[in-house]
């Protein structure tokens, strides 16, 4: 398998449904693997030591994908954390929220793309990884990465009320904190 073909700026996309599919779930898991590898050389710890969470959008292929990265990379001996369906910006902020901040994260998405189609985008400590430091996965993919002696955890754990939360709190901060009730016959949508 040619990892390279999968890159798409600094994330990993490709056809996820039907005959034609490139982004199966044998191939999310050796990336999920080679993520885990490469958040460990990143972070300067054993890869025994880091936690990757997981989250995804609502497409077809997202709970399969998600399953299949959390194998890859608890098959390394790290911890996954599975968010479930989760909002792209929520997966960076994971990695800054107390009681979550785990080594890395990872959203299984496609953005704007159609449904047949799924992908990662990946998150170190400093936001998104970039364009090199996928190349660098994606050698890291092609290689293979051998399993760990003893697999890792898959952990279920919620991240969407805290950043929901979050989110209610910058908003009621910038209208009026005082205020008894700020949001009353407000709607908040994140999209």
């Amino acid at each position: 398998m040619d990892y390279r073909k999968l890159k798409s700026g600094s994330d990993v996309r490709g056809a996820a449904v039907g005959e034609n599919a490139v982004l199966t779930p044998e191939v999310v898991k050796t990336l999920g693997a080679a993520f885990a590898l490469w958040t460990a050389q990143q972070r300067g710890k054993a890869v025994e030591e880091i936690s990757i969470a997981l989250g995804r959008d609502s497409r077809v292929s997202g709970p399969e994908l998600l399953k299949a990265a959390a194998e890859g990379i608890i098959s390394t001996g790290a911890t996954a954390y599975d968010f479930g369906m989760c909002t792209t910006p929520a997966m960076y902020m994971a990695i800054l929220t107390e009681g979550f901040q785990p080594d890395g994260s990872v959203m299984i998405t496609a953005s704007h793309h159609p449904w047949i189609m799924n992908g990662m985008k990946f998150f170190a400590q400093g936001g998104g990884i970039g364009f090199h430091d996928l190349d660098d996965i994606l050698a890291l993919a092609e290689k293979g990465v051998a399993a760990a002696e003893t697999a890792g955890l898959i952990i279920e754990k919620p991240f969407l009320p805290t950043y929901q939360r979050h989110l209610m709190d910058l908003i009621i901060n910038g209208i009026d904190p005082e205020v008894q009730k700020p949001l009353l016959g407000l709607h908040v949508v994140v999209d």
